[in-house]
């Protein structure tokens, strides 16, 4: 898996939502969080440095970071940023210079491991800090 920005892995397959050890950085903070398969999706945070570089959150539909996903969108876009989906993640860019929370949600396509198309639902409630 190429990574452009420090990320966090989220596997669909048997609902295991894990992070990527290359999120946990001081710029781009992704707390563990489940329920992105249930009807209403997963509510999770994101701290992010405004460093100019994205945070993002992969998405696959298998364990063990396998089937990634293919395919998603942006629902609610934020206000103070950009956020677009690169397969197989969804990034957050703030604003150049805000500081401040945001908000934003979306959703994507994977196959699990029994290659059944799976939908994963995240809203995503943002933290922009000023870098050190």
């Amino acid at each position: 898996m190429s990574c452009k920005a420090l990320q966090t892995t989220v596997c669909l397959g048997m609902l295991f939502i894990a992070c990527n050890a290359m999120a946990q950085s001081p710029n781009c903070q992704i707390p563990r969080f489940s329920g992105a398969m249930d009807r209403n999706g997963a509510v999770t945070t994101m701290n992010v440095v405004n460093n100019g570089q994205p945070c993002g959150v992969d998405l696959y539909g298998g364990s063990r970071g396998s089937h990634p996903a293919s395919r998603g969108v942006i629902t609610n876009p934020p206000k103070h940023g950009h956020a677009e989906f690169v397969g197989p993640h969804i990034q957050y860019t703030p604003a150049s210079g805000y500081v401040g929370a945001d908000e934003f949600s979306g959703k994507a396509w994977a196959q699990n491991d029994n290659m059944v198309p799976k939908l994963l639902k995240l809203q995503i409630k943002v933290t922009v800090s000023a870098p050190q």
